[in-house]
């Protein structure tokens, strides 16, 4: 009984939260970005730096795919495109962003100034992203010509 209770929590937990839904091409709206000052290594083992467009992205994204060596991750390997009031900007996704939800971004300042220039605001709703190939383009545009 009790191995049932658990498979079936584990089956309601895997529908409720998207599980799978890291997948290239699905979009996350009208979620909320936030900018983080990069020290050290990031979560796929290379050293973080602020003069470029890079990106965490909530743990959740990072325990779809357990792998033994969190540096050889697959979303390491990925790049997001997000989209706020029409502007666009590709990151690479290089660490994790322990209290961000599966709708929201930790940017490096250089992108985070890419949607909105205004530092200052700190946390800025609106923005949707999904994860894509790095040799990808991002087009603003894009956004609007598919649904979620």
């Amino acid at each position: 009984m009790v191995r049932f209770c658990l498979l079936y929590i584990l089956f309601l937990e895997f529908f409720n939260t998207g599980f799978g839904s890291g997948k290239n091409g699905k979009i996350y709206k009208n979620g909320e970005f936030t900018y983080y000052d990069q020290v050290g290594l990031g979560s796929c083992g290379t050293k973080l730096r602020e003069n470029l467009y890079t990106v965490a992205l909530g743990v959740d994204h990072w325990n779809q795919n357990p792998v033994a060596n969190p540096n050889k991750h697959p979303l390491c390997h990925q790049c997001i495109c997000a989209w706020y009031k029409g502007r666009a900007v590709k990151a690479w996704i290089r660490d994790k962003c322990w209290s961000c939800r599966w709708s929201n971004l930790d940017l490096s300042r250089k992108a985070f100034k890419r949607l909105e220039p205004n530092l200052d605001l700190g946390r800025v709703g609106g923005v949707s992203f999904k994860i894509i190939p790095c040799n990808k383009s991002c087009k603003s545009k894009a956004l609007s010509t598919k649904k979620s």
